[in-house]
């Protein structure tokens, strides 16, 4: 039962039960305030892994090849 903390989205509270975090959630923060601190959380993510993905792409060289092939004709 307690294999992990949960951590409040709104206020950082970390509770060990899942009953005692649904409490917390019901009677400490309202409706509105846990859905935007999910979708802030979430927007959080995405934007750390965007720039993960950008890390991990190669960067592009300009190429000069073209221009030697012209210059031996």
């Amino acid at each position: 039962m307690e294999d992990e903390n949960l951590i409040c989205p709104v206020c950082g509270l970390k509770r060990r039960f899942k009953s005692h975090f649904t409490n917390h959630l019901t009677n400490r923060h309202t409706k509105v305030e846990v859905l935007n601190a999910i979708k802030k959380a979430q927007m959080e993510r995405k934007r750390k892994e965007g720039r993960k993905s950008r890390k991990e792409l190669p960067t592009i060289l300009e190429e000069s090849e073209p221009e030697e092939e012209e210059e031996a004709q």
